[in-house]
């Protein structure tokens, strides 16, 4: 999501607060410096502000501190026997966002595949021409000495006509994170 998507929700935009970044502050830029908890509230607060409004996914219990701001909480469970069974906004599983960032190819990138580099020779940064056109990378990113974000949209979508946020940013998923109900 968004900064501007964030900050829309009434949530602390915690975007460049965090060591060794030069996080863009633009509202087209992805929001970054979320925990887990900021997440499932703000996927919470969309489902109740959807029209109509949809069921919360995530139960967050004995939290402190507001979303955006070093909000913790005691517990964090899906509302639903799976993700899948919940109908409000939540975290994609990790199957479902390898698929959508893949746009449904069986290649590395949507753009196709990984390019074959000899490994002892490369730096820690080497050109890569399937992510180009599609994604932010150490090699073609405005801010190359130190990682950054950028507006969501600089770079051609995939087929399932959705940007990319991939650059320096942690895709959340619920795959690992989730007790279920009980």
């Amino acid at each position: 999501m968004t900064q501007g998507e964030w900050t829309l929700a009434g949530f602390v935009n915690p975007s460049g607060t965090g060591a060794n970044t030069a996080s863009c502050l633009d509202t087209a830029c992805p929001v970054g410096n979320v925990s887990l908890f900021d997440v499932a509230a703000y996927a919470n607060y969309r489902s109740e502000h959807a029209n109509p409004a949809l069921p919360a996914c995530y139960r967050l219990d004995a939290c402190q501190g507001l979303p955006g701001s070093g909000m913790t909480c005691a517990s964090l469970v899906l509302t639903t026997a799976t993700a899948y069974d919940c109908l409000g906004y939540r975290l994609p599983t990790g199957p479902e966002w390898e698929y959508a960032a893949k746009a449904g190819t069986r290649t590395a990138f949507y753009s196709g595949p990984i390019a074959e580099h000899d490994l002892a020779t490369a730096d820690d940064c080497y050109a890569e021409p399937g992510l180009e056109a599609i994604a932010w990378y150490c090699k073609n990113a405005p801010t190359q000495s130190v990682p950054s974000t950028s507006p969501v949209g600089g770079k051609a979508a995939c087929a399932f006509c959705f940007a990319r946020q991939d650059r320096s940013t942690f895709a959340l998923t619920t795959q690992r994170f989730f007790s279920r109900p009980g």
